[in-house]
């Protein structure tokens, strides 16, 4: 069960908790990810066990659906983070309602570094009678220690099985792994972390000495192993056609211990022989099969390596029917069309839009600046392009360019606010390696020159004074000579993006907010002052609407990126380039609204938190 809603919140759990980041493979158990929606829909009810990944902020009725899954048969085993958060509340615990238990620690040290196993317990029957360390390690990719703190647990129902117990804790309870029979199925609780030892080598986790405790809890649940390859990771695939087994084997270490590994894949039918298909000539690979598993003998793997082999399937013969209720999946039937939706319309653009892509007037070689004023008129005779990287309009990688395109503005635009917006869709696209951008000959009001970082997104609203200008003359000069040729281009050189100029209507009113919170951690909020510099994951604020409405539509406006959004718990991410969003649908009109905003981060560092100010945000109500 793998979550991404943390990640949101500056929350990396599941990514350090990933049991298909290393773990699973290197036991070779096969697995798929699920989400909350796949238990909701109970489209994971044809899994038996469920893993979570670190699920910490869990609402009441996924706690219910999880419920219903064990409840059919399936086995639910939840972290010692699993469910620690609701959304509306920090530390609450709802996954308690499932599992029977009650935090006591709730994120304070425990005291014991132990846990004592039962005598009776079934899931690691090694582990029966014995003590082992209650606290395992997980490294991130920078070192750091993501491991989280274990908890200490009280049955609050009678139906509980206590597994494993912690050793001189100074709680009222002492429970650090226990089982609840639901139904058909089950649920597990690891309060403890003794089953990890890991670290992230490339993203990929290696735990030397702790993987024995998980393959031996997925025996005991009746997973089998599907492959036995030593460090090496194999798995088995179906050809999307149906006609051939197939079985990748990968080298994942960087560092592979030197020797050769005999690989293991369990398989339904002999076989004897395998093609190499990852091999020229596709070479025969002679293997053995015993006890429902073929082995491929003395696999030697260089770091990194992968390699490809396959062999017909048992039921060949049905290739055909697979493929064909594959293409049913994937297409499904089509609506029938009239005659008259047939003729393929011309698509206008909206009326508030002007597309910018195409119609640029284009140069290369160094000029002085007399070609960005208005005025000039040398620009007519250089060569018309639409925009994209230098090597799709002609021109050579290392040069400089110039760009230039006169608007006419509509009439009908008159009084009405007009931005120029810059789009590059993704974070490889934009304007690099060094562009300036000039209106009507005045250096636009964007940080200059523009620079090629990740996903350079940007608006920039137009002045009266630039709109009375007849026509509108944007120009753009774009310097794609390498600084250092050593490096090489981090994306391709030109302008990579789209230019587009959007007319919206003048606000009827516009409302401050001003009243903010900001969060060091989920839902610990602390009062903002104006003017402030805060480090934090999100900031929040509350507003109530007025009785009667001062327009049809409400606008959240931002002088920079909106970013990521939670309004009344719905979350919006915003494109880059976005400065303005809809709400009106998202908003209550009586009671309380919460707004909740995730600024883009300018520390480029993955997951450092916010620091800055809060910027003057508003409310715009709109015709």
């Amino acid at each position: 069960l793998r979550c991404g809603r943390e990640l949101r919140f500056g929350h990396p759990d599941m990514y350090a908790w990933d049991m298909g980041r290393g773990p699973l493979p290197s036991i070779g158990r096969a697995f798929n990810y699920a989400t909350l929606g796949d238990v909701k829909s109970g489209r994971a009810n044809k899994f038996k066990v469920l893993l979570d990944c670190a699920t910490s902020v869990i609402s009441q009725d996924e706690v219910d659906a999880i419920e219903q899954y064990v409840r059919q048969g399936g086995i639910f085993v939840a972290f010692h983070n699993t469910g620690m958060h609701s959304p509306e509340k920090a530390y609450s615990w709802p996954i308690s309602k499932l599992t029977g238990l009650r935090v006591l620690n709730e994120n304070r040290p425990i005291g014991g570094t132990k846990i004592h196993f039962s005598d009776t317990q079934t899931l690691w029957p090694k582990l029966r009678g014995q003590e082992v360390n209650g606290w395992g390690l997980v490294l991130d990719w920078l070192k750091q220690d993501k491991t989280g703190t274990p908890i200490s647990l009280e049955a609050k129902e009678k139906d509980i099985e206590v597994v494993a117990e912690w050793k001189n804790v100074k709680l009222d309870g002492n429970i650090a792994v226990a089982v609840r029979t639901l139904g058909k199925g089950k649920v597990i609780t690891l309060g403890s972390t003794f089953y990890r030892s890991g670290k992230d080598e490339s993203g990929r986790y290696e735990e030397p000495g702790t993987l024995p405790y998980l393959d031996e809890l997925l025996t005991s649940l009746g997973v089998p192993r599907e492959t036995v390859a030593g460090e090496l990771w194999s798995e088995h695939w179906r050809s999307k056609n149906g006609v051939y087994d197939v079985y990748p084997v990968a080298q994942m270490s960087p560092k592979p211990a030197p020797g050769a590994t005999d690989v293991k894949i369990r398989r339904d039918s002999p076989v004897s022989s395998l093609w190499e298909l990852s091999a020229m000539k596709h070479p025969v690979q002679a293997v053995s099969y015993a006890d429902g598993m073929f082995t491929i003998p003395q696999v030697k793997m260089e770091a990194m390596q992968s390699r490809v082999f396959a062999a017909p399937r048992k039921d060949i013969e049905n290739a055909a029917l697979y493929w064909l209720e594959t293409q049913k999946r994937q297409w499904g039937k089509l609506p029938e069309i009239s005659s008259a939706d047939k003729k393929l319309a011309t698509v206008e653009p909206a009326a508030d839009v002007i597309p910018l892509i195409e119609g640029w007037q284009c140069s290369s070689g160094e000029k002085d600046l007399s070609w960005i004023k208005p005025e000039d008129a040398s620009a007519k005779d250089w060569k018309t392009v639409k925009l994209g990287s230098f090597a799709a309009m002609g021109l050579p990688e290392e040069s400089i360019a110039q760009f230039r395109k006169e608007v006419n503005v509509p009439s009908k635009w008159n009084g009405q606010r007009v931005s120029l917006f810059f789009n590059p869709e993704g974070w490889f696209w934009g304007i690099g390696l060094r562009g300036k951008l000039w209106i009507n000959g005045e250096p636009a009001t964007v940080k200059q020159p523009l620079q090629p970082e990740p996903n350079g997104a940007f608006v920039i609203d137009l002045t009266p004074e630039q709109l009375q200008k007849k026509p509108l003359v944007i120009t753009l000069e774009v310097d794609g000579r390498q600084i250092d040729k050593k490096q090489g281009n981090k994306r391709p050189t030109g302008v990579t993006g789209i230019f587009f100029l959007q007319a919206s209507s003048q606000p009827v009113q516009t409302t401050a907010l001003t009243k903010w919170s900001y969060a060091t951690e989920l839902n610990q909020l602390k009062p903002y002052e104006p003017g402030q510099t805060v480090e934090c994951m999100y900031l929040e604020t509350k507003f109530t609407l007025p009785a009667k409405w001062p327009a049809k539509r409400l606008f959240v406006k931002s002088p920079v990126s909106l970013g990521g959004l939670f309004i009344n718990n719905q979350f919006i991410a915003a494109p880059k380039w976005m400065r303005e969003l809809d709400v009106s649908g998202l908003v209550k009109r009586d009671g309380e609204n919460v707004l909740r905003w995730v600024p883009e981060n300018p520390d480029p560092v993955w997951k450092s938190p916010y620091k800055g100010k809060v910027p003057e945000m508003n409310l715009l109500w709109m015709e």
